[in-house]
């Protein structure tokens, strides 16, 4: 084998070997319990956690620094069993972050018959109570079209055989709010974060204009910047939903013309 082969050969070997040392996952953080990840309608993404033994949850930038702590109620002899629904304006159209905890207690009786109890509550960070279901164990958020976002609470007795079940259904404010609260003392046009996201069905974007009178539109883009869809957009706030069960699945893009002033971009996830 020629010196020239020999140096193709090995150019190429180090070529593959800093891709490779180039492609690894990074260790980026841990967290001592469980975490996870939202985006939040308003501040964007975050990690939260659920600490049982301290009965708290905290969230956290996207840097790890400490966001909002959460110092959950739970009653004794109760352990907390799930957080869900980390969010701004889910609940109510106010700016403060809230969540859905739920706790639970195992209860046994002499003969060997066992059963766990349940409880619920949606609270503000400021610790303030919006809702409390005794004997909810299972709750979901389902978006319903032209008839709104539906709260599905699941109630169980297990201390009964057969067991008692019932299902509280809530309705949820319109999400007008959260292009309200995007608009306050902005004069520009201003394009919220998609919901849900990631997607398969509808989805809804919260925008504003400053001015009534204008008028703009909403455009969706694919990954290759190709034009998808085009929305007209008037009045201070909207609501525009888009269906998203004809788009393929893939990442998209969002933003907000009115011909002189366009918005930042948003991404949406089909999934």
């Amino acid at each position: 084998m020629n010196k020239m082969k020999k140096f193709k050969l090995l150019l190429i070997f180090l070529i593959c070997v800093f891709v490779f040392c180039n492609a690894q996952m990074n260790l980026e953080n841990v967290y001592s319990v469980s975490a996870n990840i939202i985006q939040l309608e308003k501040s964007g993404f975050k990690y939260y956690s659920m600490d049982v033994p301290n009965k708290q949850s905290r969230i956290y930038n996207m840097d790890h620094s400490i966001f909002k702590i959460f110092n959950l109620t739970v009653p004794d002899g109760y352990y907390l069993y799930n957080i869900q629904f980390v969010s701004e304006y889910l609940f109510n159209s106010d700016d403060l972050v809230e969540l859905v905890y739920t706790y639970s207690k195992y209860n046994e009786t002499e003969t060997g018959y066992w059963w766990y109890d349940y409880e619920t509550r949606i609270v503000n960070e400021n610790g303030i109570e919006l809702l409390k279901v005794p004997g909810a164990g299972f709750t979901d958020v389902l978006e319903t079209g032209n008839n709104g976002r539906k709260f599905l609470v699941w109630v169980y007795d297990y201390s009964v055989f057969p067991a008692i079940i019932h299902t509280n259904v809530y309705s949820l404010p319109d999400q007008i709010s959260s292009a309200k609260a995007l608009s306050e003392d902005s004069p520009f046009i201003v394009i919220g974060n998609p919901y849900p996201n990631p997607t398969k069905g509808l989805f809804a974007v919260p925008v504003f204009l400053p001015d009534p009178n204008t008028q703009g539109i909403l455009n969706l883009y694919d990954i290759k910047g190709n034009l998808v869809k085009s929305l007209p957009v008037s009045g201070s706030s909207e609501i525009i939903k888009i269906p998203s069960g004809v788009l393929m699945p893939g990442t998209y893009m969002l933003n907000l013309n009115t011909g002189s002033e366009q918005s930042v971009n948003k991404k949406v996830i089909i999934n």
